[in-house]
């Protein structure tokens, strides 16, 4: 069916209802009178292509959408960010936020393209094991663990901790970044049309937390690909994808067999039989546990299973929980030991370091330190001009009288000449 005026007029009314903005708010934004806005949804007057990109933005989307042949309104990143109940976030923030997120992808992609350069370890294919979202929490569970054993196959990571993750991810097409999310927003993916973008929020404690963030969102990439935005808020851990995305997370960086063999090695085999639980008309057998005190799990096994699989405390304890190593009594007895520091002391005094120090907030990580060296060579080979430069530089978070110091620093020369691509960092 061609586009009409008549449709993109329909669908530009129905995006804007579908995120909760006024006609009068999106009026604002473009400039021009609300009535205007009425003629354009009634389809009385054609929009401009700079007025659509204006408000594809403005609804959380890519001006792209609104042209496809197949279109859902509530297909966008500012819904996602309302339907998780992030409404305590004033409209403006959750839509910059959207804005900012898919600048940077946009921008990451054009220099690599601009330097003739793929990303690191270049960007293979993912793999998807979408399966239609289940109500039953037991079935969404079971998905998400099938699917990370699938995906540690797939990968030929056996039982092994998982390497890198920024760097498996880079590598599976995903473009990932770490960004001063919203309070209460752990992370959020997009699916682009050149591929899937990560963000996880910068203020994330601890390494091992920003891991399994990473984790988590890779989980939404392989069993969420048909959704084009997934907003993980702290707030909505019940729903039946956070809970799948989570045990996705959970199997992924923590193997059953490779938690098995790790404890068998030091005296700690599980014992555990099944029993059968019922839910919603359906059966379902699961293990559980009831250790003599000299298998029990000790805060030693705790802190060892973290440095070994890179994992933080509390997603270890719940992931052996999972595994019937821990009866709800020694949970509970763990968990008190994590609160009280007593897992922090073993982590300092077993492996001289903090497995849960927290990162500083301003030491750049590697996402800024490569977009830095991909601006600063871009400029070196008059791709981009400063003041373009210099706005990538502040999109990404850096300060942009700290930026022309570095590029005073590094000796990359004034731009001369003609510029290569004028048009990149518009």
């Amino acid at each position: 069916m061609p586009l009409t005026n008549e449709i993109l007029a329909r669908r530009l009314k129905e995006a804007r209802i579908a995120v909760g903005v006024s006609q009068a708010q999106a009026a604002e934004v473009l400039g021009i009178s609300r009535p205007a806005i009425s003629q354009i949804e009634t389809g009385d007057r054609k929009v401009g292509s700079l007025e659509l990109d204006k408000l594809a933005s403005l609804y959380g989307r890519l001006s792209g959408d609104l042209l496809e042949e197949e279109f859902d309104p509530d297909e966008s990143l500012l819904a996602a960010f309302r339907a998780v109940g992030a409404q305590s976030l004033e409209w403006n923030v959750q839509q910059a936020v959207i804005d900012r997120c898919r600048k940077i992808a946009k921008a990451t992609r054009e220099l690599e393209e601009a330097l003739d350069i793929g990303p690191p370890l270049g960007r293979g294919g993912v793999g998807h094991f979408g399966t239609a979202p289940t109500e039953n929490t037991w079935q969404a569970i079971q998905q998400g663990e099938n699917a990370a054993i699938l995906e540690r196959r797939r990968l030929g990571l056996g039982q092994a901790p998982v390497p890198d993750l920024v760097d498996l991810l880079e590598a599976q097409g995903i473009l990932t970044a770490t960004l001063n999310l919203p309070e209460g927003v752990d992370g959020l993916t997009l699916i682009l049309p050149d591929g899937p973008f990560v963000a996880i929020n910068r203020q994330e404690p601890t390494l091992p937390r920003r891991r399994f963030s990473l984790a988590h969102e890779y989980g939404h990439v392989i069993l969420d690909a048909r959704v084009r935005a997934s907003v993980t808020h702290r707030d909505f851990q019940d729903d039946v994808r956070e809970k799948r995305a989570n045990r996705f997370a959970a199997a992924f960086l923590l193997p059953e067999e490779g938690v098995v063999d790790l404890l068998t090695s030091v005296g700690k085999p599980p014992r555990s039989n099944t029993s059968s639980v019922m839910e919603g008309g359906h059966v379902y057998s699961m293990r559980n546990t009831n250790p003599a005190s000299d298998t029990e799990i000790q805060p030693h096994d705790v802190v060892h299973l973290s440095h070994y699989f890179g994992a933080s405390h509390l997603a270890v304890l719940y992931r052996l929980k999972s595994l019937a190593y821990l009866s709800e009594q020694n949970l509970q007895k763990l968990m008190s030991a994590r609160e009280s520091g007593v897992l922090k002391k073993l982590s300092s005094a077993f492996f001289d370091e903090e497995n849960e120090a927290a990162p500083s907030a301003s030491t750049p990580d590697r996402f800024h330190r490569r977009f830095l060296a991909l601006l600063l060579e871009a400029l070196r080979r008059d791709e981009i001009s400063l003041g373009h430069a210099t706005d990538y530089a502040v999109l990404v978070g850096f300060d942009s009288k700290d930026f022309h110091g570095v590029v005073q620093t590094s000796g990359v020369a004034p731009m001369k000449g003609r510029i290569r691509n004028p048009h990149l960092g518009e």
